[in-house]
């Protein structure tokens, strides 16, 4: 609630109600408080940007998941369609992803800024709409990571939106997390279509020999595979898809009820 206060108030409310209220001051909130640093995506999505959030997020934090199995979750925030100068990098921040490499966003004279400028006003590239949010999330805790925040003009396409999560897998191998932390066994997602048709492509490519690869339990595999609704098939490496529940009912739910008004 204090941090809550100081994003939305600013200093002053917050030394207001820490002397009225006695809710915790800026200083409290800093010494005690857990902060996750990630570097957010300047230009097209690159691997590089996987690992280093990776390393710097996950593997060097002072709690790191117990070994377990991991989700990738993927959606989006909507942000403020403007840019902005990253002074650590000397580069513009805020230009979608898809269509970055069509300027040069490093900021050296008035000249680099004059060319940005005319590449946003000819649509080369544009301001993002939202910003694509990757994390890894741990089975059996509610602990949540985030690996990638990058600025989307929302004009991914199937293909390359699969692709970009399977950097994350490749990164998370690569990064050395698989073998401290444990294996990818999901992605999940919501009801976007774009998505959806991308992860349906990877995710639902292989079918499970009666489930024999990944199941750890002595049951009768052939009775398993009789069971209705089974979804038999995944990724590779066995990495399952996972929908939002909340989005499979309402699309069923408006399927029915746009069929019953049919009727």
């Amino acid at each position: 609630m204090a941090n809550l206060i100081y994003r939305l108030g600013g200093e002053q409310l917050s030394v207001a109600l820490n002397r009225r209220l006695g809710l915790p001051s800026r200083r409290t909130l800093i010494r005690n408080g857990t902060f996750i640093n990630i570097n957010a995506t300047i230009g097209a999505i690159q691997q590089s940007d996987f690992i280093t959030n990776i390393r710097n997020a996950i593997l060097s934090a002072s709690t790191t998941p117990a070994f377990s199995g991991h989700t990738v979750c993927i959606d989006e925030i909507a942000l403020q369609e403007k840019a902005d100068f990253d002074s650590k990098s000397q580069r513009v921040v805020g230009i979608c992803h898809q269509h970055a490499d069509a300027v040069n966003l490093t900021i050296r004279d008035a000249e680099s800024a004059i060319r940005i400028a005319e590449s946003l006003s000819g649509e080369e590239c544009h301001l993002g709409k939202e910003a694509t949010v990757i994390a890894i999330t741990t089975w059996g805790n509610d602990s949540i990571h985030p690996v990638l925040a990058a600025a989307s003009c929302k004009s991914e396409t199937p293909a390359q939106i699969a692709a970009i999560i399977k950097d994350a897998i490749r990164s998370w191998s690569d990064s050395g997390a698989k073998h401290k932390l444990g294996p990818i066994w999901s992605v999940a997602t919501d009801g976007d279509a774009t998505r959806r048709r991308g992860f349906h492509d990877e995710f639902l490519k292989h079918k499970i020999n009666e489930l024999a690869e990944i199941s750890q339990l002595s049951i009768p595999f052939g009775d398993v595979r009789l069971l209705p609704g089974l979804n038999c098939f995944v990724g590779d490496e066995c990495v399952t898809l996972d929908f939002d529940p909340k989005h499979i009912f309402k699309r069923k739910f408006f399927y029915f009820t746009f069929i019953m008004h049919c009727l």
